[in-house]
């Protein structure tokens, strides 16, 4: 290689380092983290479909005025979002309506939340629609006319409903405080198992119990989960399949269990209502295939 080439390629060299350095220093320029520095215990989020606050008591996350209570992992990612906010590049500068359309940012469309320290409202976020990628979002951020483009996914998070942000464990209890499950069809019949003295009985049947199969069956109860929450109000116009009435130490438990066909899916949906929640729910098929038994498959093999 002669020396001209050799001083060509070494001033490309020096040219596109200096690029990289421009590039890198601009885009570090632009990027920008919007952080809170105090515990945020409460939430209100404002949307065209809900508006759902959220507040922390000690370690639980309670949803609107029923304090119904929430997913500890969805409640605190949507705290986490909030804590620190990393800003990539302001895209515009206004408060016309007309311009905020442009990323579903104008007024009653934007998802506002606004978090808050007891009663001191620490930020207030205007949530508009995100990129084709799914993991940028156009934000607003307080009282600023400033449209940040953000990282995360703001609108998919924050745009959310009540059934998303509740628990969906109805209860969940010790299997090994179960004392007594009965169980009564729609027909009336009744099967009941009891634990007394270290071994399990059954009553209503002249069947030599399987103690294994009870115990699978009390396990059964241990812990029951929503797919669903319906509201408050909604009425199941269906008799019930089955009641439990679950001793649990000195508590009762009780759980209705429907089954409603629904014509659009061309097959049954499941649903319950229990004395550990005022709002009735969706059940999955494979749980309540778990549900009844007949003291035949109860019984022992021998």
């Amino acid at each position: 290689m002669n020396k001209r080439k050799i001083i060509l390629a070494a001033i490309d060299l020096i040219l596109a380092v200096v690029l990289i350095c421009q590039v890198a220093f601009r885009t570090k320029e632009k990027v920008k983290i919007f952080t809170i520095d105090e515990d945020i215990t409460k939430l209100e989020i404002s949307s065209t479909s809900e508006d759902i606050v959220l507040n922390r008591f000690n370690a639980l996350w309670h949803v609107n005025e029923q304090k119904y209570i929430g997913d500890p992992a969805t409640c605190e990612g949507l705290v986490d979002l909030l804590q620190s906010i990393r800003v990539i590049d302001q895209v515009a500068k206004t408060d016309s309506d007309a311009d905020l359309a442009k990323y579903n940012l104008q007024q009653g469309k934007a998802v506002v939340v606004k978090a808050y320290n007891g009663d001191k409202l620490l930020r207030t976020i205007y949530v508009g629609k995100n990129t084709s990628s799914q993991y940028q979002n156009y934000l607003k951020i307080d009282d600023g006319k400033e449209v940040y483009l953000a990282q995360g996914n703001f609108i998919d998070e924050f745009d959310t409903t009540v059934d998303r942000v509740r628990s969906h464990t109805v209860w969940d209890i010790d299997s090994f405080d179960i004392t007594s499950i009965k169980q009564t069809s729609a027909d009336g019949s009744v099967l009941v198992l009891s634990y007394n003295d270290g071994t399990w009985a059954i009553g209503g049947a002249e069947i030599n119990l399987d103690t294994i199969k009870a115990e699978t069956w009390a396990n059964t109860f241990s812990t029951i989960t929503a797919i669903h929450w319906l509201a408050d109000t909604t009425v199941i116009t269906a008799q019930p399949m089955y009641n439990y009435e679950i001793a649990c130490g000195n508590k009762l438990i009780t759980l209705d269990v429907y089954s409603v066909f629904d014509e659009e899916a061309g097959y049954d949906l499941y649903f319950g209502r229990s004395s550990e929640s005022p709002s009735p729910f969706e059940l999955s098929s494979y749980f309540i295939g778990k549900l009844p038994r007949t003291p035949e498959e109860l019984a022992s093999a021998e």
